[in-house]
């Protein structure tokens, strides 16, 4: 291992660090570096306890996009911080340090900086056996935070208005799962192409399909995107690798 950068990433450290270490074999020409998009100009909410501005940078500055991961995030950890307090109460430390670990990293990537800090002073007390002192700050923190995200407003669904365009919508689902079946990462622009073939009916099952993908649940988005569209099934393609 040549390098390493920490959780949370950084986006032009990663890009640094890489440059550092894979050498061109010409020399690039510098393109012009245009004005950085500002993140006071986005119209999203103030957030206490959090800063935007890695989150943003990652995706391009897609405000509907964050407001997605952020309630996605706010979803994954409903009762996590209630959880790891009944593992403190009965000393399993390991447990409760194993779930206190998976949401400091999750809170610094989402830039939840108020409780990947306090996540990160419990984690540090239960490596040392378990004495919780930062146990009340820890909890009031992710009250804060998730207090914080449910003022948040969901995104708008735009209802397709048509009756679904099954030839489109099959063809746009091949490349999605492709891309699903290789453990691609899914913009969320790729996964609107599929909205404008989808009858109204279809809506409930795109929504849940687009949660799987944003918990990364490939497998299961695989399942729900055959029920979706005219895809081979999973198990008649596996069977054909097997014979051949």
């Amino acid at each position: 291992m040549n390098d390493f950068i920490a959780k949370p990433i950084n986006p032009k450290k990663l890009m640094w660090t890489l440059v550092k270490w894979i050498q061109p074999s010409l020399p690039a020409s510098p393109e012009p570096a245009g004005p950085a998009p500002r993140a006071e100009q986005l119209t999203m909410a103030e957030l206490p306890g959090f800063d935007l501005r890695n989150l943003l940078e990652m995706i391009g500055h897609n405000q509907e996009l964050a407001i997605r991961l952020l309630l996605t995030f706010s979803d994954n950890c409903r009762g996590l911080p209630e959880e790891i307090e009944a593992l403190i109460a009965v000393k399993d430390w390991a447990a409760a340090q194993e779930r206190v670990h998976k949401l400091k990293g999750a809170a610094g990537t989402i830039g939840a900086m108020a409780l990947h800090a306090a996540s990160e002073a419990l984690e540090a007390e239960l490596k040392q056996g378990g004495v919780a002192l930062s146990l009340e700050h820890f909890r009031a923190v992710a009250e804060q935070t998730l207090a914080a995200l449910a003022a948040l407003s969901r995104p708008e669904e735009v209802l397709p208005d048509n009756g679904g365009d099954r030839d489109a919508l099959n063809l746009a689902a091949a490349g999605l799962d492709q891309r699903l079946q290789d453990n691609d990462f899914i913009p969320d622009a790729l996964l609107g192409t599929l909205k404008p073939h989808l009858s109204i009916e279809q809506l409930e099952l795109f929504a849940r399909l687009r949660r799987q993908i944003s918990d990364l649940h490939y497998d299961q988005a695989r399942r729900t995107l055959r029920q979706l569209a005219e895809l081979p099934d999973i198990q008649e393609i596996q069977d054909d690798v097997s014979d051949q």
